[in-house]
């Protein structure tokens, strides 16, 4: 690649490293690193091995390091490059295929500016069920092409623990979109997901665009589609949405959907509780997950837990996080308690003996059970077996 003008990609603070990349007669590299000591040798090197890799030969790099790891120096390598260069990058792909896993809890999905790598390091540590990378609201026009690169090459080194990854790209529509995908769909991530989706055709379109850049990457890993309704067309549209094919989860974001529609925000939520049901109804409807919104302040424990509590009695799976102190509270919500599951292993044992003695009526003493909570009992059981809870043993009901 050929070098004609100035470019640069990354900043000056812990975690990331600024490189400044311009046209000269040679290939020289001038490094400054607050780890300059113990690894000064290492970070050249990789600077190097990615010069290599896009065939600079003609470049000055000045690179000011403060503890970038590897995948984030080779990340802002090449963004500073392809921005100095007129010629196109080569892909960098995942090398494996992979099934979707639907059914899989999504209780969390914690957010994470993908323009700050100092918080991709310890993001698996909190246990959060989907880590979602966010190229949109977090990361400012200017930092939107240096960024694709840093979590493209974070995906690529699939260091996100047991935590499913998850990329939030900018509209389709926009000035930023298309070029998400060129650079996030290769590399494989578990889930996309759309801002702001109004009709099935944006899914559509974003799963057409998808399949064309993997077949140029030569990569079939596959991908599934979290819509994010944010306005009203969009809550209208929520049925044809989640219908669409690829969708896996469907989630709601409150704060852009009251903007939209002239609500003012409350903390009981009354003006999002329409919209949050169409969601949910239109998701379980064509047998998609469903995931509330963030809750925004996460200084307040106490109304996340009650929040949380009421969208799991609404019927969500799950919601949008945007600090890792929320992880914890929001998993205690949508983990069976003991009483829950005791219930749950008597009514499934009560519809299981029902049915060998041939009868239609199930009972726990008394009670009658009707068919919703049986079926309620088997998806509180199968929460608990992908948690690893023991069930607990239960004597014959009399």
């Amino acid at each position: 690649m050929i070098i004609t003008k100035t470019a640069v990609a990354g900043k000056k603070t812990k975690g990331d490293i600024e490189i400044t990349i311009r046209p000269f007669e040679e290939r020289t590299i001038s490094l400054t690193s607050s780890i300059d000591k113990l690894y000064g040798t290492k970070i050249k090197a990789e600077i190097e091995a990615e010069l290599d890799r896009l065939g600079v030969m003609n470049a000055s790099v000045v690179a000011v390091d403060d503890g970038a790891l590897d995948y984030v120096i080779s990340a802002r390598v090449e963004a500073a490059v392809i921005a100095a260069s007129d010629d196109p990058a080569p892909f960098k792909a995942a090398k494996e295929d992979n099934a979707i896993e639907i059914d899989r809890l999504r209780r969390s999905r914690l957010y994470i500016p993908g323009n700050n790598p100092n918080l991709f390091v310890n993001a698996p540590v909190f246990g959060a069920d989907m880590i979602l990378l966010d190229l949109e609201d977090s990361v400012p026009p200017s930092e939107k092409h240096a960024t694709r690169y840093l979590v493209r090459n974070l995906l690529l080194t699939g260091r996100l623990g047991a935590s499913e990854a998850a990329v939030r790209i900018n509209q389709l529509s926009g000035p930023f979109g298309l070029d998400d995908i060129e650079i996030i769909a290769p590399a494989g991530p578990s889930i996309i997901a759309l801002p702001k989706a109004e009709t099935a055709q944006d899914v559509r379109d974003l799963t057409a665009e998808i399949e064309r850049i993997q077949q140029r990457a030569g990569t079939q890993h596959k991908i599934g589609i979290m819509p994010i309704i944010e306005s009203a067309l969009g809550v209208v549209n929520a049925p044809e949405i989640a219908s669409a094919d690829g969708v896996v989860v469907l989630a709601f974001g409150a704060e852009d959907f009251t903007k939209d529609i002239g609500a003012e925000r409350t903390r009981d939520g009354k003006e999002q509780l329409f919209a949050r049901q169409s969601v949910i109804c239109a998701a379980k409807a064509f047998g998609r997950l469903a995931s509330d919104t963030v809750f925004s302040d996460f200084g307040d424990t106490e109304g996340l837990i009650e929040s949380t509590r009421e969208g799991k009695a609404l019927g969500f799976d799950g919601r949008g996080l945007i600090h890792p102190g929320q992880v914890a509270p929001v998993h205690e919500v949508y983990t069976p308690s003991p009483d829950e599951l005791l219930f749950a292993v008597k009514v499934v044992a009560a519809a299981e003996r029902a049915e060998a003695e041939g009868s239609g009526v199930v009972a726990i003493g008394s009670k009658m059970i009707d068919a919703p909570i049986v079926a309620r009992a088997q998806r509180v059981i199968a929460t608990a077996e992908k948690l690893a809870i023991p069930l607990p043993s239960i004597e014959e009901e009399k």
